[in-house]
């Protein structure tokens, strides 16, 4: 998939747990991609409970950006 053009990996999700998050920030370092995250909230049928609890910083969205070239 890198080969495809793959610059990042989701990691942090509500339905992720401390180890799976563990497993993919290594699979990430090793590969030097670019980590992301979400709630992967869609407002239906219970409005955005989960919306901002991803620990998801600034720096990462640059590094998205930046690897996006924007």
């Amino acid at each position: 998939l890198i080969d495809a053009g793959l610059t990042g990996i989701e990691v942090y999700h509500p339905a992720v747990g401390d180890d799976a998050c563990t497993h993919f920030m290594q699979i990430a370092d090793a590969l030097n991609l670019q980590i992301s995250g979400g709630s992967d909230e869609h407002g239906y049928p219970e409005g955005f409970p989960r919306m901002g609890i991803q620990p998801v910083t600034e720096a990462m969205v640059e590094g998205l950006r930046a690897r996006a070239g924007g």
